[in-house]
């Protein structure tokens, strides 16, 4: 969120801005009096980071551009920020497939935080089972073509 407290103006990209820049542009400014970095990066669309764990060093980031895999230059903490929410949209995904919580009205709150809590289990159940069966996974994703 560009309009946190102690988020730099200078680091922020407008959705103008952003479609004048080139994929990979990065705006940086570190405070150092409270140890935070904060990060302005254009993929596509404008994304702004504010860290503590990560500093200001560079990496490559695979993007997928049209149909092509490439290579962009990027930030570390935008490598680990997305490494790290890959599951989460994973699971986002299959919740919006199979949730039970959502598929009905319910009068009663717990009732609702029970589908809710059984959904959870069956989506972790079923990331759970096809890491273990790599093979099925690829067989269901063939039978469904």
């Amino acid at each position: 969120m560009t309009n946190r407290r102690m988020f730099p103006k200078v680091v922020t990209f407008t959705e103008a801005e952003a479609r004048k820049e080139k994929r990979g542009s990065c705006r940086l400014a570190v405070n150092q009096e409270n140890n935070l970095v904060a990060i302005g990066w254009i993929d596509g669309n404008p994304e702004h980071l504010i860290t503590t764990a990560d500093g200001t060093e560079m990496t490559h980031v695979k993007r997928r551009v049209q149909q092509e895999q490439r290579r962009q230059l990027a930030p570390t903490a935008v490598r680990k920020y997305g490494h790290g929410m890959q599951a989460v949209d994973r699971f986002d995904q299959l919740m919006s497939l199979y949730s039970l919580a959502k598929r009905r009205a319910f009068k009663k709150w717990y009732l609702k935080l029970t589908m809710a809590l059984l959904d959870v289990g069956m989506i972790n159940a079923e990331i759970h089972y096809f890491m273990v069966n790599v093979d099925e996974e690829k067989r269901d994703v063939l039978l469904q073509l």
